[in-house]
């Protein structure tokens, strides 16, 4: 299993900013895997595979 985690800040004014790298980077990734972020608590989350290893972002 892997766990890959990323920052980027709230507000649309941090759209598309080095402030928000980490989560453009995990877009990508949930894009590749084939899912899609959840809202839970004060933070967002997605999970999928790459052959038998588990991500979780």
């Amino acid at each position: 299993m892997w766990i890959i985690a990323g920052l980027g800040n709230p507000g649309h004014e941090y759209e598309n900013t080095r402030h928000n790298l980490g989560f453009i980077v995990l877009e990508e990734i949930a894009g590749r895997l084939g899912s899609g972020f959840k809202k839970s608590d004060n933070y967002m989350k997605s999970a999928g595979f790459i052959g038998d290893e588990k991500i979780i972002l």
